[in-house]
């Protein structure tokens, strides 16, 4: 995931853990009880989460995400994220795809 504080969060540092428990608690409340999706990433290490509302998704398929990164490292397409994006991205390692983040803005005709 990449945009948390404006840089990768890499598991190796000190602060992933803090980060990582930020970014899950912003996408739990997603859901109208936020408890349920933690109470899900925790025993399933899945949750499903609703579009339209406070974020929605852009899917990047991860064939034109390395092409653009010259590189499938997961350790260098992070960094490339944190540095373009303003917000997260989402690796999806079954599906090997990734899905940005963006904020939901009202539509006016």
């Amino acid at each position: 995931m990449a945009g948390i504080t404006d840089r990768a969060c890499d598991a190796g540092t000190s602060e992933a853990p803090k980060l990582l428990s930020a970014a899950f608690d912003w996408l739990a409340r997603a859901q109208a009880a936020p408890r349920h999706a933690q109470r899900e990433w925790t025993e399933r290490g899945i949750a499903l989460l609703p579009l339209g509302t406070r974020f929605n998704s852009v899917h990047l398929p991860a064939p034109l995400v390395h092409l653009a990164a010259g590189t499938s490292d997961l350790h260098v397409v992070t960094r490339m994220f944190a540095e373009l994006l303003d917000g997260p991205v989402i690796h999806n390692r079954p599906q090997n795809g990734y899905y940005a983040l963006v904020a939901c803005t009202p539509w006016r005709p």
